[in-house]
């Protein structure tokens, strides 16, 4: 038994993102991954990231916890921390131009493409598993990795499809 008191912090919700609230209740370190309730006493969320100002602290709806929640007890690892965002590489064409599938425009000098043989105008197909059917496809595949992962990719090259394992890199910030 603790002779500490429940802890009880008392805020506003500033805003509702897709897979964040943001609050100004006064966090102190030590809250995160503790209970964020409505004043019906109903959880809403898990207290995530404790900013340096008030109105700065995050937690994770409770809905996006419980939809992650398989992937968190198999302790899966997926995102990326700002600053630390996973990178391949290549760039596509801007949209309405070339034919609408991942087909590299550019490779980003002295990246995981341009160092595992990737060229302008090959297409990629599958990118670790998952088809690709456009370059957002491929951002988003890319994106859910995590920097040095090792992936297998194919790609389309003058009619052959080949295949290439490449480490995914750090963006450069």
């Amino acid at each position: 038994m603790s002779d500490r008191a429940a802890v009880i912090r008392i805020g506003r919700v500033l805003n509702l993102l897709p897979s964040t609230l943001v609050t100004d209740c006064a966090l102190i370190g030590g809250d995160s991954g503790g209970p964020l309730f409505d004043l019906n006493g109903q959880l809403v969320g898990i207290h995530s990231r404790i900013g340096t100002e008030t109105a700065d602290n995050m937690h994770v709806p409770i809905d996006v916890f419980r939809d992650s929640w398989d992937r968190l007890a198999a302790g899966e690892a997926w995102g990326s921390l700002p600053g630390f965002k996973p990178v391949i590489g290549v760039v596509g064409y801007p949209q309405g131009q070339g034919d609408g599938r991942a087909e590299i425009a550019s490779i980003v000098e002295k990246s995981p493409a341009a160092k595992y043989g990737l060229k302008v105008g090959d297409v990629i197909l599958v990118f670790d598993g998952r088809p690709i059917a456009t370059f957002d496809d491929l951002r988003r595949a890319v994106s859910e990795s995590l920097t040095g992962d090792l992936v297998e990719i194919q790609f389309e090259r003058e009619g052959q499809v080949l295949r290439r394992s490449l480490i995914v890199g750090l963006e450069d910030p």
